[in-house]
């Protein structure tokens, strides 16, 4: 009894794992179809500088080039237009504001010393009039130019605050470098709340398109051994094989093939998922869990809700359990299967100390 029950969470543990990765992939390809880093990037620079000028002057830059100085005129198609309809509206859901802007380019990272160079180049085109200067002199001539260019805006304060006590052009510097690294971590930590929507989306999708219900799958798993034992044989292979993470660096076409393996894989399990559709209005044709005519009211009268409740259970729970991430369940993966080593050991010991005897 205690060997069925672990094999069957193994068994449940291995369903969430592969999910879980195929999730991540899924999610990496929308977030590099949409461009969201870079789309995420560019709105903390429309919330942080207010001033168009200033804020058109950094985008721009050659060191930085989040919006290209001279896009291309060329017109899109009616259907590239419709999708970059779509795009920008998904896109505005996900990243606010987004909306009232075009044309980002693939930039999603900043190195903090650039954006310090360039942002103090802006206030001070020439910073060779400073050689002459002490370093106070030097703070304040930077003070001035840039009250010159963001006065009154939330930027002119902030930086105002961050380079005030500086004694140097240079801790002035490294203080507008930390500043923009310590939002750029605060912003990493927004983005991935907002990419936990799409994971989650995309999981309750995948559960729903795969019929992946963890109540069919637990009842099944536990009434067939023959299913146990093959996923449980896939599990400690998995176990044994290393977690492959997926790289968001990877090209698109890398990331589909990666995709297509993994779900290859999940489909080899051979678990009862997918759907059939029966819609003969025999109760005893209407009895399989993978049954889509059971949401029908008119051939389903006497269950129908309870089985559209049991089922929307069953797909919450896997979405919620995936969501937990493929390093989660990898490392729980290998302490099962560890688990259930150590328990049949123990029964093969048990079993060798007290032998079966006969009598005469």
């Amino acid at each position: 009894m205690g060997s069925a029950i672990i094999e069957v969470g193994l068994g449940l543990v291995m369903v969430y794992f592969v999910l879980s990765v195929i999730v991540t992939q899924v999610n990496n390809l929308i977030v590099n179809f949409l461009n969201l880093r870079a789309e995420n990037l560019r709105a903390w620079f429309h919330q942080a500088i207010t001033d168009d000028a200033v804020r058109n002057e950094i985008l721009t830059h050659p060191m930085i080039n989040i919006v290209e100085a001279q896009m291309t005129a060329k017109r899109p198609n009616v259907i590239q237009r419709v999708l970059n309809r779509l795009g920008r509206w998904l896109v505005a859901r996900l990243v606010p504001g987004a909306d009232k802007y075009r044309s980002t380019t693939k930039v999603s990272y900043i190195a903090p010393t650039v954006f310090a160079d360039v942002l103090l180049g802006v206030f001070v085109k020439d910073q060779g009039t400073l050689t002459a200067q002490s370093d106070a002199e030097k703070v304040y001539s930077l003070i001035l130019s840039m009250k010159d260019r963001v006065q009154d805006t939330p930027l002119e304060q902030t930086l105002e605050t961050i380079i005030a006590n500086a004694q140097s052009f240079q801790e002035a510097h490294s203080k507008v470098a930390a500043w923009f690294d310590n939002s750029m971590n605060h912003l990493s930590a927004m983005f991935k709340r907002r990419v936990q929507v799409i994971a989650f989306i995309a999981g309750l999708l995948i559960s729903i398109i795969l019929n992946v219900d963890t109540l069919h799958l637990a009842r099944t798993l536990w009434n067939d051994p023959a299913l146990r034992q093959a996923v449980v044989f896939a599990a400690e292979s998995t176990s044994q094989a290393g977690l492959q993470t997926p790289q968001d660096a990877a090209t698109t076409q890398q990331q589909l093939e990666e995709l297509r393996r993994n779900l290859q894989t999940f489909l080899d399990l051979r678990l009862p998922i997918g759907w059939e559709i029966n819609p003969a209005p025999d109760a005893l044709l209407l009895v399989s869990p993978r049954n889509a005519a059971n949401f029908s009211p008119v051939l389903n009268p006497s269950d129908w809700l309870g089985f559209l409740a049991l089922k929307l259970l069953g797909w919450v729970l896997t979405t919620f359990a995936i969501m937990q991430g493929s390093d989660f369940w990898f490392n729980l993966l290998g302490r099962i299967a560890q688990a259930r080593t150590a328990v049949a050991k123990i029964s093969e010991t048990v079993s060798g100390a007290n032998p079966s005897s006969g009598t005469g």
